[in-house]
């Protein structure tokens, strides 16, 4: 863009004494000379020829058209101005609307439009009128060629000419590095190959127009100074990532590819467990890869198992690296004749049986009151006559014991649990050797029924021992116990014991009670006080209440009375077998002895035939 430069003298004079009367002059609104202006507009309102002010345009070239970049505003064209702002070059009269074009060759608008009769549509330098394809921006005068003696398409580049059109045997290219070889061309990268394996060093490499001595054409080579390390090196999948590939499997890098490794010596790589060095397994596979299966591999023992239950019998074992028909691994069947026997098996309650080989039969079971039923057979086989196993009751049950006798010592404290007899009193029994209680029971509720205890010893209560408690015995003996008070049965003040069936027999106390001891309340149905013995009560001694109904109390010795009452204790006996006098099942010396406050009475064996459904007192 051109810049002008206007003298100050000139713009004075195109801007003073040429505004009179224009707006801002105070005048009324009226047009006087009737040219549509009023005097607030008009420069002149007395010459119609003379209207509002109008832009005029400096003309510095004089060619008679403005420049639009410099204006003036004024009622008359300042000198130097004109009224079109259409130059395109305000510095050259050569440029303006009007001006003639023509030449094929000049470059330059002169008139003004935008654009000239000069063409170069391919953008090469040349005219259209000059150019030999204006189309084709490579082809013009000055386009070069050169010479292509073996017609390989490529030309020489020292044997150039440029013309619009290529002469026979030139073409445009000039890289033919050999003019006299159609192979040879152009120059290119060779790359060296040290090592020979036809792989070339991407990093080590020279430009010619053929392969040097030592060279080759690739760069792929990864490891120059390895000829096994290129890309036809071969890998090998390792599946079980043993280390060990697969032969059958094979990838090509330089490399090693993700899971494969170098060697193919796996024979089964699908299994972690096989490959060279594998310790070979009794397994039929061949584990060491070494094609023998199971060479070497240690035997097992199998077991016979005629019985078919998967339990095989120690007395018939073999050792084989195979499966044997009939032979099987699992070991500890007791009776192989029976698939109902064997150490997976349950043992029935109480049948006798060992059926889960454990040498028991669940001859005693407990069960609480909330679970399943427990075998604790084991625990109790370990109790001896002079080593009773104690049992301790674990919680609310009940504890069931098969036939036999069981050397042991039973324990409720605390817990509601109930103890049978399986097959009842005289064949089920529980002695304690004259270690201990037999039965001991502290703040519980309890029911004992069909079973005996024997050979019991303990200050208070040889065979059962009751302490806050409230105890039912039925159809249950209490024999052959010692004890200093109570020798078959002693109870507290606080405790309840409710006997049905139950025989006392051959018990005895240093001092009180030789069969019971009752310092609570004692209840009896039928069964019997037999053949007890102590200093005072040979049968009884009641401090308590004693209610007795059909009970036998005969054959019970003692220095006071076989029921021996103490004061505050009271005896009701209806229908109880006291024997006669004269019978070898009396009582020595006499079947009761009452004490009140201070006083003995002595009742003497009539005492046996004067009790009725009252009171024997």
């Amino acid at each position: 863009m051109r810049a002008y430069l206007l003298p100050a003298a000139l713009l004075i004079a195109g801007s003073t004494g040429l505004l009179a009367g224009c707006p801002g002059d105070g005048k009324s609104a009226i047009d006087a000379d009737g040219d549509g202006f009023t005097n607030a507009y008009d420069c002149n309102d007395a010459d119609a020829g003379i209207g509002i002010a109008v832009d005029y345009y400096l003309d510095a070239d004089k060619d008679g058209y403005g420049n639009p970049q410099f204006s003036a505003s004024g009622c008359l064209a300042p000198e130097g101005f004109v009224d079109n702002p259409d130059d395109c070059d305000d510095l050259l009269a050569r440029y303006h609307p009007t001006a003639e074009e023509g030449e094929c060759g000049d470059p330059n608008d002169y008139n003004c439009d935008g654009h000239v009769d000069f063409v170069d549509q391919d953008k090469d330098g040349f005219a259209a009128c000059e150019d030999c394809d204006d189309a084709d921006g490579s082809l013009n005068p000055e386009t070069p060629w050169y010479r292509d003696r073996d017609e390989d398409g490529y030309g020489n580049p020292d044997a150039e000419i440029h013309d619009c059109n290529p002469p026979t045997g030139y073409v445009r290219d000039g890289t033919d590095c050999n003019d006299f070889d159609r192979l040879l061309h152009e120059d290119v990268k060779w790359f060296n190959d040290a090592d020979e394996d036809q792989y070339g060093d991407p990093a080590s490499w020279v430009l010619d127009c053929k392969a040097p001595a030592g060279h080759v054409e690739n760069s792929d080579d990864c490891d120059d100074a390895d000829a096994t390390t290129n890309p036809k090196r071969e890998w090998f999948e390792d599946a079980d990532e043993d280390g060990y590939g697969n032969p059958a499997s094979i990838g090509r890098a330089c490399v090693a590819p993700s899971g494969y490794v170098a060697n193919s010596d796996d024979c089964d790589d699908l299994s972690k467990g096989t490959a060279p060095g594998k310790v070979e397994l009794c397994d039929n596979k061949d584990n060491d890869c070494d094609t023998v299966i199971d060479d070497g591999a240690p035997t097992e023992t199998w077991y016979g198992d005629n019985d078919e239950d998967t339990w095989g019998d120690t007395r018939y074992a073999v050792e084989s690296c195979f499966a044997i028909p009939g032979f099987v691994r699992r070991q500890g069947d007791c009776n192989d004749g029976d698939p109902g026997i064997n150490p997976a098996a349950v043992d029935l309650l109480c049948d006798g049986v060992d059926r889960a080989c454990d040498f028991e039969a669940g001859l005693v079971t407990w069960t609480p009151t909330s679970g399943a039923p427990v075998d604790v057979s084991d625990d109790f086989a370990t109790g001896t006559i002079d080593t009773p196993y104690v049992w301790n009751a674990p919680a609310d049950g009940e504890l069931l014991l098969c036939g036999g006798t069981f050397a042991a010592e039973l324990v409720i404290d605390g817990f509601d649990v109930d103890l049978t007899g399986y097959y009842g009193d005289g064949a089920t029994a529980v002695a304690a050797g004259l270690d201990d209680h037999v039965l001991f029971v502290k703040n519980a509720i309890s029911t004992v029924q069909g079973l005996t205890f024997t050979d019991g010893f303990g200050s208070q209560g040889g065979a059962v021992h009751l302490e806050n408690s409230d105890v039912i015995l039925a159809t249950c003996s209490l024999v052959d116990s010692l004890a200093d008070d109570g020798g078959g049965l002693w109870l507290d003040a606080t405790s309840t014991a409710t006997l049905t069936g139950v025989r006392i027999e051959g018990n005895t106390a240093a001092d009180q009670g030789g069969g019971v001891w009752a310092g609570g309340s004692l209840i009896t149905t039928n069964g019997g006080l037999l053949g007890n013995d102590g200093r005072f009560g040979g049968g009884a001694y009641v401090s308590g209440t004693w209610d007795a109904t059909g009970t036998a109390i005969n054959a019970n010795s003692s220095t006071t009375a076989a029921v021996h009452i103490a004061t505050g204790g009271l005896f009701d006996a209806t229908s109880c077998d006291f024997a006669p006098a004269t019978s070898p099942l009396n009582n020595t010396p006499h079947d009761i002895f009452a004490s009140k406050t201070s006083v003995s009475v002595d009742l003497g064996d009539d005492a046996t035939r004067l009790c009725d459904d009252s009171s024997c007192l």
